[in-house]
């Protein structure tokens, strides 16, 4: 009675620190696109890469910027063109006209007149800053300094960005594997623990064996979940980067 009152206690206490506790296969590859994931890395990872590159917000800042300095050089280059404008004006009024004639050399006569009439002027005004002419040029290259300057932040993040893809990707193979292997532990040490448990109860081991085993059977299950719960984390890891779930951007490919 004592004995089976002792194997009621143990499993008692591995059922308590087992409490939810799945077959362990939960986010092991146990679909197609999961089998796609870890069986071939060399078609996954580009697609991976791709779908991180085209939802990272730092491309799109770097992409940002490109734009406006192309938008800058094309205020330079058309710079000048501030310093031309086009006058015009309207007039309309009563205009004198003032002659002279002679009838005869001697006696001269003055005539002045008035006229209503309207009058339309049109011109160019050319104001150009010497500075501005002459700084054009440095003022061009400076933008192309910065042009080349926004692609190669640009490299350097989406390089950035391919070397994280890869090794959330690569640590996430490694925990499925240890899982894997966890689980082929515990369903080793659950069979062991239920060997033991006969044993016992057949009086052919002590009850320090029974407890050594039984702790053995909880520290491996222990283990198994802590391993899931990392391979749970490392999905949602490499889902964040890549902008969209693995479920949607794998199947299909």
């Amino acid at each position: 009675m004592k004995k089976l009152l002792l194997l009621l206690f143990l499993n008692t206490i591995t059922l308590s620190v087992l409490y939810g506790q799945s077959t362990g296969t939960e986010y092991v590859a146990d679909s197609v696109w999961q089998q796609k994931l870890f069986e071939s890395p060399d078609k996954i990872l580009p697609v991976l890469i791709q779908a991180a590159l085209q939802h990272a917000p730092e491309v799109e800042i770097e992409l940002a910027e490109k734009e406006i300095v192309t938008q800058d050089a094309i205020i330079v280059r058309k710079a000048l063109l501030s310093g031309v404008s086009l006058v015009s004006a309207y007039n309309y009024g009563t205009a004198g006209n003032l002659s002279v004639t002679e009838s005869t050399i001697n006696n001269p006569v003055n005539s002045f007149t008035t006229a209503k009439s309207s009058r339309y002027t049109v011109g160019v005004n050319l104001s150009l800053p010497l500075d501005k002419v002459f700084t054009r040029g440095n003022q061009l290259k400076k933008k192309q300094i910065e042009l080349h300057q926004t692609e190669l932040n640009q490299k350097i993040k989406e390089n950035d960005i391919r070397k994280e893809v890869i090794g959330l990707y690569q640590e996430l193979v490694l925990t499925n594997r240890i899982l894997l292997l966890s689980n082929e532990s515990v369903n080793s040490m659950q069979i062991h623990k239920k060997m033991a448990e006969k044993e016992f109860v057949e009086g052919e081991i002590p009850v320090s064996e029974i407890v050594r085993v039984s702790e053995m059977y909880t520290k491996a299950a222990v283990s198994n979940e802590e391993v899931k719960s990392k391979l749970k984390s490392m999905y949602l890891l490499l889902e964040q980067r890549v902008g969209v779930k693995l479920s949607e951007l794998l199947i299909g490919k």
